[in-house]
């Protein structure tokens, strides 16, 4: 009698065969492998537990004798899987038709299925290289939870309103020299960002600079995000003259606030330096960085650039701002760097600066 090559799992929601090319549930004790499913419990990740990428992260052990910081080790450091979702040690397989658990995950068993989608990643079937190549760079990877960029940001909320409240005390009851509360309050403003990835980052996670984006980069990328911002001028162009329609105006005028400062270079400054550097560090090195590490990059640029949108309390530059957040997000996605970022947000400074100063 011949040897079966499938076997059918029937769903116990929905009774739906979902078939595997392999002859029995492999085991993955017996085989030393180890084995993950998706979030969505459709595709199969497998490697060899002698090799030594997983030996230096975990210490050799079993996939399912992992503590849970270990398991979140490796999880950090995976890529996404084919679907765009994350593997996970907690998903099981499900079934491909209503998504009900068919199996356990690997700590609660040591049997697994094998997903058409399936990457393998042993040593005997990647000609020795298995998770070597495959593993995300740890100094690309955020140490700090989702927990703690909820918390910064609303750390920043907070260090925010109080900064405000105490610049509109400052120029109503104090009234100081223009020059003097523009460049106090400018660079307050860009000290509120940074002082929460420095708390939950640094100091609590202890990440490094290299965690935070400061590394080199390529030029490719770079030259990339200067296109998209041409493509951004277009939109802005076309969008300000929709709202030239209804009389209004994309962003407030600061040709006013510059005519009242005997020098505009001290407000010049913090708009065109301390700002592209704060921001990108904050909105992306830190907010973007962190959200990413635990969902699906697209959907932690859009939830970053929404957030880096309301920052700017323009309800009718959001939209531009938006766009912006997402150029800046996806530049950091391709070079785990917040300098080319910092210099594309430099541009886009420096030429709305540029425009206050000739109308002066």
């Amino acid at each position: 009698m011949s040897e079966p090559t499938h076997i059918v799992v029937t769903c116990p929601r929905c009774g739906h065969q979902n078939w595997f090319a392999q002859p029995y549930p492999y085991h993955a004790g017996y085989s030393q492998q180890g084995f993950l499913y998706n979030e969505t419990g459709t595709c199969t990740l497998t490697w060899s537990t002698f090799d030594h990428e997983y030996a230096a992260l975990t210490g050799g052990h079993q996939p399912w004798a992992l503590s849970q910081a270990e398991q979140q080790s490796l999880e950090e450091r995976l890529p996404l899987s084919p679907d765009g979702s994350r593997w996970s040690f907690r998903d099981p397989a499900r079934c491909l038709h209503c998504r009900a658990p068919i199996s356990g995950p690997v700590t609660d068993t040591v049997y697994y299925l094998r997903y058409p989608c399936a990457v393998d990643r042993d040593l005997r079937r990647t000609w020795g290289a298995g998770l070597r190549g495959f593993l995300r760079r740890a100094a690309s990877v955020a140490p700090w939870s989702t927990r703690d960029v909820w918390l910064g940001l609303l750390m920043a909320v907070v260090l925010s309103g109080v900064m405000y409240g105490l610049a509109y005390l400052l120029l109503y009851l104090v009234r100081p020299a223009g020059d003097a509360w523009a460049a106090v309050f400018s660079g307050l403003a860009e000290v509120v960002l940074l002082t929460p990835v420095w708390w939950f980052a640094r100091h609590r996670r202890h990440a490094t600079l290299r965690q935070l984006g400061f590394r080199k980069f390529g030029g490719t990328w770079l030259a990339a995000g200067i296109g998209l911002l041409v493509s951004f001028y277009i939109f802005n162009g076309f969008y300000a003259y929709l709202l030239s329609l209804f009389g209004l105006q994309m962003q407030r005028d600061l040709t006013p606030t510059m005519h009242e400062l005997s020098t505009p270079w001290p407000l010049v400054f913090a708009v065109v330096v301390l700002a592209p550097f704060a921001e990108e560090v904050f909105f992306r090195g830190f907010l973007f960085n962190g959200l990413r590490a635990r969902m699906q990059w697209p959907w932690a640029a859009l939830v970053s650039a929404a957030l880096f949108a309301a920052a700017h309390l323009d309800p009718l530059f959001f939209l531009p701002a938006f766009a912006l957040g997402f150029i800046f997000a996806l530049v950091y996605q391709k070079t785990d760097s917040v300098w080319p970022g910092t210099i594309l947000h430099f541009l886009v400074n420096s030429l709305a600066m540029a425009i206050v100063l000739s109308r002066l």
